[in-house]
């Protein structure tokens, strides 16, 4: 019953018909103990289980519920993890289940074995990863609020396929575990050569292929090293091979960017704009023009961070709770009025909907302020 409500959401948002079928947008996945299916959704019905606020709320709670009985089955009832996997992705046809899916056996590493492996060869499902693990952070929206303090493996939330794939090729080193090593290395491969597969007649080809071989790399023992901590006990330290952090140079600095925005997303919509943090705001106008500038690829919509840090400027400088100089006031106001007169919308925009964080949430807190007299050497003059 969950997977068909789970399936129908999942078309309806791609714009397909329910139910989702061969044509419907979404990805073709290996599944557990079913084969190759058809998988409808975007990287946001991935996220659903995780909450958020473009998770349909009926999806979120069954997903859940499900999540709460995945968790009673393996350590209540010991039932084992490959089997329940099986049972959540049955009946599936959509990219809801196999999220949350993963998401368990990320959380269960001691359980987990090798059945996050064939998820690892994937390209996609590590994109996927990142942008759902990006929203793990502090400040970021759940809906449902914080996970109960007693959920096995809550500290691994955050964790990418990154993180993850070191786990494993760290802990097979410990074990000396030749075959497990030998079986990672398979993974990275494989997951290069669907890359290339995916990559081909792409502009970015070069882009995507550096940043799949980057990946391989840390399922490679040679590119962990241990390193002293600080309480005297021994971490290791991923270090890629120069040549693959040559070709990764540009993928970080666009990497970089995508977390700026972030950044400053979380910090400018945690609070209301009239009572948002000041103490770094100069150097995050800075900031925030240089990314409307350059706007970062994902995962959130550029013009989004950009109207929080505009709006926070408009506030502070209003409230005399610090001086903003005319020249980013002005950039701020342009922010806000061009923003307010044109805001983004996309095919399942609604105006009922809610988005706190919101580039046009954001003009319409700050927007009236500009009528104050505290602005009247930014307002344009007649003549």
């Amino acid at each position: 019953l969950i997977n068909r409500l789970l399936d129908h959401a999942a078309a309806i948002r791609v714009g397909g018909v329910p139910p989702p079928g061969a044509s419907t947008p979404g990805l073709d996945l290996d599944l557990p103990g079913v084969g190759i299916r058809r998988c409808a959704g975007t990287d946001e019905t991935w996220r659903w289980y995780r909450g958020g606020t473009t998770a349909p709320y009926p999806c979120l709670s069954a997903l859940l519920a499900t999540e709460r009985w995945a968790g009673h089955l393996i350590d209540a009832l010991h039932v084992p993890i490959s089997g329940v996997i099986e049972m959540l992705l049955r009946d599936c046809h959509n990219l809801a289940m196999p999220g949350m899916a993963v998401g368990v056996l990320v959380r269960y590493p001691e359980l987990a074995g090798n059945h996050l492996d064939s998820w690892l060869t994937r390209p996609e499902l590590w994109n996927l990863e990142a942008a759902r693990a990006a929203g793990e952070g502090p400040g970021t929206l759940h809906v449902q609020g914080p996970d109960p303090a007693d959920l096995h493996g809550r500290d691994r939330r955050g964790l990418r396929f990154h993180d993850v794939a070191a786990g494993m090729t760290v802990q097979a080193v410990l074990d000396g575990d030749q075959e497990r090593l030998a079986a990672l290395a398979a993974i990275g491969d494989e997951l290069i050569r669907r890359a290339a597969d995916l990559t081909t007649g792409r502009d970015d080809a070069g882009q995507q292929m550096a940043t799949a071989e980057g990946r391989a790399t840390i399922l490679h023992p040679e590119n962990h090293h241990p390193v002293p901590a600080e309480d005297g006990s021994i971490r290791f330290e991923y270090r890629p091979p120069s040549d693959v952090a040559k070709n990764l140079a540009g993928s970080h600095e666009s990497l970089e960017r995508s977390m700026t925005a972030l950044r400053l997303q979380s910090t400018y919509t945690r609070s209301p704009a009239w009572d948002a943090p000041t103490d770094t705001l100069c150097a995050d106008l800075a900031a925030a023009r240089d990314l409307a500038d350059n706007p970062p690829p994902g995962p959130v919509h550029p013009a989004d961070p950009i109207a929080a840090v505009a709006a926070a400027a408009v506030a502070a400088h209003a409230r005399g709770r610090t001086v903003v100089p005319d020249e980013d006031l002005r950039w701020a106001a342009d922010v806000l009025v061009e923003v307010g007169s044109h805001p983004w919308a996309d095919g399942i925009s609604s105006e009922w909907s809610r988005y706190p964080m919101g580039a046009d949430r954001s003009a319409a807190a700050a927007l009236p302020a500009l009528l104050l007299p505290v602005f009247d050497q930014i307002r344009a003059r007649p003549g």
